[in-house]
């Protein structure tokens, strides 16, 4: 049985060099597992990502009976012949201001060729592989899978296993794109989305928004009217993609990187891509904290007009609403009206108490809840592979800079893997709202306390708890939250 307690940190020998360059990212040695895999193998010296994968593997003892030989199967124990496996990146956006190469806001796609590599090892010759996400609404997906080399791991696989019972695809779970213009939404794309449909799951009081006042709730697209809808009642609905709902095992395999709302984006937030409409995504509660909001870090007569603006002409789906909103930005701008010195909009601050509720709700599905939604006392297998080669510091999650921290974080508890990248990161887990949890639902997402976190590590370097973690890295912090973390 495996422990999800256990979390293991590996390291490449050289960081400043970070991710391979040329796809698709073969291994830099045949290792002995390898052979047994039906594909043609090349070596790729120059790829320290995919030995810190493995070594990930091993120092969490992923059978360890066989390890370094070449019956070794390290995820046997998680992944059966013949299932579902789905991967589940962190692909939000395709462009970074701060980050021309846009490592630090995106999973790699040599991360996840060793894990893909792994997955067939499991599947012993029948099943299925899917690399699926729904990313920021105006993401551009092809892009970013080919400037990470996602497409080309995705193609390669499609070739080598063109005459066998597994299947490898690579699926943008969205419904419709969009086209930003003047700062909005300025046109909407249709989308095949989900190829398996949607389901919506009621957590209803198993909710983290329980009790919370739906009035004031935003969601992560402008109709706030079915946001509210959604999570009124004692409902708490969330429209999720089946294939994920479908999937026997989830791989998450989000970045090592800071968020402008929650503190940290690492397997908690990065489940905000199972859902397949951003308004089902509460963000925040609209107004200041003197009227019961948490969209504004500062008191401000001019963020409540530009609530109300928002809301009038964007907030209701009308048809001119986008020029006259464009309008009065213009009008802003030449009027030279700005934001109150020290102004975070859109909940981007520590003092942001709705999202992570959301984030929290949706690994709760993830855990929870099988085949067409339906709730189970059994958690789902899952595992975790943070994507901490180069990390993301400052702006995050959009806009961060790199930090080229040459790390792999592994475990099969998303909560306990992101308190330990928490603290590599050199950030106060305790500040960090989705880690602190005191959780009244029989759904947990951690049985266990921090001090019983195990962290294992190279040459047989063991942990316990992250309270004594030797701070390697100091992450800088977005705008609204530093000073706090």
């Amino acid at each position: 049985m495996l422990d999800e307690r256990k979390v293991s940190i590996a390291k490449i020998q050289d960081r400043k060099k970070g991710y391979p360059q040329k796809p698709p990212f073969y291994p830099p040695v045949i290792y002995p597992e390898l052979e047994r895999l039906n594909v043609e193998l090349e070596t790729d010296q120059s790829n320290q990502v995919y030995e810190a994968v493995r070594n990930a593997f091993i120092f969490m003892g992923l059978d360890s009976e066989h390890s370094a030989s070449e019956d070794w199967n390290p995820l046997a124990d998680i992944i059966k012949p013949g299932e579902c496996v789905v991967i589940k990146p962190n692909f939000v956006y395709d462009r970074n201001i701060n980050d021309k190469t846009n490592q630090s806001t995106v999973t790699h796609g040599s991360v996840i060729r060793a894990i893909i590599d792994y997955v067939i090892l499991a599947l012993c010759g029948r099943g299925k592989v899917i690399v699926a996400d729904a990313p920021q609404m105006n993401c551009d997906f092809d892009r970013l899978t080919r400037r990470n080399g996602m497409k080309a791991v995705i193609d390669y696989y499609k070739r080598q296993l063109r005459d066998t019972s597994i299947a490898v695809e690579l699926i943008d779970l969205r419904r419709e794109r969009t086209v930003y213009k003047n700062g909005i939404v300025w046109e909407r794309i249709q989308q095949k989305g989900d190829p398996m449909g949607y389901t919506i799951v009621d957590l209803k009081q198993d909710s983290e928004l329980s009790g919370v006042d739906p009035r004031r709730f935003y969601g992560a697209d402008y109709n706030r009217k079915e946001t509210i809808a959604a999570h009124s009642n004692g409902h708490h609905k969330y429209f999720i993609s089946n294939t994920i709902l479908n999937a026997d095992v989830v791989i998450s395999v989000p970045k090592l990187k800071v968020h402008r709302k929650v503190g940290v984006t690492l397997n908690i937030k990065n489940m905000v891509g199972i859902n397949g409409n951003k308004n089902y995504l509460v963000h925040y509660q609209v107004g200041t904290q003197s009227k019961g909001g948490d969209e504004f870090s500062v008191e401000s007569r001019q963020a409540v007009l530009d609530r109300r603006m928002k809301d009038l002409t964007l907030g209701k789906n009308w048809k001119y609403g986008k020029y006259l909103y464009a309008a009065y930005l213009k009008g802003k701008e030449l009027l030279r009206i700005k934001d109150k010195s020290g102004q975070n909009r859109g909940g981007d601050w520590y003092g942001n108490d709705t999202t992570w509720r959301m984030a929290v709700d949706l690994n709760r599905v993830l855990l929870y809840h099988g085949k067409n939604g339906i709730p189970s006392k059994e958690k789902r297998r899952y595992l975790s592979v943070i994507d901490g080669i180069v990390g993301g510091e400052g702006e995050g999650p959009l806009a961060p800079t790199g930090v080229k921290s040459g790390v792999i974080i592994a475990g099969v508890n998303p909560m306990a893997a992101d308190l330990v990248a928490t603290a590599y990161m050199g950030l106060d887990y305790k500040k960090v709202k989705s880690l602190n949890i005191k959780e009244k639902t029989e759904k947990r997402l951690m049985d266990f306390t921090v001090d019983d976190i195990e962290i294992m590590g190279m040459n047989d370097e063991y942990m316990k708890g992250v309270d004594h973690f030797q701070d390697v890295y100091k992450y800088k912090l977005p705008s609204g939250w530093k000073g706090y973390l």
